[in-house]
């Protein structure tokens, strides 16, 4: 089973898969959380420190992210965005995939936290899985930190409105505006629909 969140930065999405996999673990076998991001990390980092080994590279990527975020975030982006554009629209898709071969298993529960674009939702739905989009308002996510240049990105901005996806599989798709909400009160918000929707029960 797989759950994936979407929402712009500050809405909440990381934090609100923690309080999933904790609340759902002795429901599965194995409960993880896993980003699209992950194997983008990974390649930008073998790409900048090749000479370090793959752990090597990662390990010094990471304190760089962790001191520089800003300054890091922009080859993030670059490097997705060309994979995307220049080899497959499902290329973090299929990277995503591979590295959690398990994502179809009934015992599994894969939390996906970070859905931008639409092919992602698809994917994450036409395998049964289950679409959380957090929305909340410029103004609240300015105050949580977000900035208008960060907010403006095309990452950011590629399912600003619901998309046909969503549309189709609307029975299987969850919303709720976080502004306002802390993140337990956004979970006390979706956990019924959620547990209705994993599960097969009612809560």
């Amino acid at each position: 089973m797989i759950i994936g969140i979407h929402g712009r930065m500050r809405t909440g999405k990381s934090e609100l898969a923690r309080l999933i996999k904790a609340h759902y673990e002795s429901d599965f076998s194995h409960v993880r959380i896993a980003s699209f991001a992950n194997r983008l990390r990974q390649e930008c980092a073998e790409m900048m420190f090749p000479l370090h080994g793959k752990e090597g590279a990662r390990r010094i990527w990471d304190e760089y992210e962790d001191s520089y975020k800003e300054s890091m975030r922009p080859v993030l982006q670059a490097v997705g965005q060309a994979k995307r554009m220049l080899i497959n629209t499902d290329y973090w898709v299929h990277a995503l995939a591979e590295d959690n071969p398990d994502y179809g298993n009934h015992s599994t529960l894969l939390i996906i936290d970070d859905v931008r674009h639409e092919n992602e939702a698809r994917w994450i739905l036409e395998n049964g899985g289950v679409f959380i989009r957090l929305d909340a308002s410029r103004e609240t996510l300015i105050e949580r930190g977000a900035t208008e240049e960060r907010l403006a990105h095309f990452s950011e901005t590629a399912m600003s409105r619901i998309t046909d996806t969503e549309r189709e599989y609307a029975h299987r798709c969850l919303r709720i505006n976080t502004s306002g909400l802390s993140v337990q009160g956004t979970f006390k918000g979706l956990r019924r629909f959620i547990t209705e929707l994993i599960m097969g029960v009612e809560e």
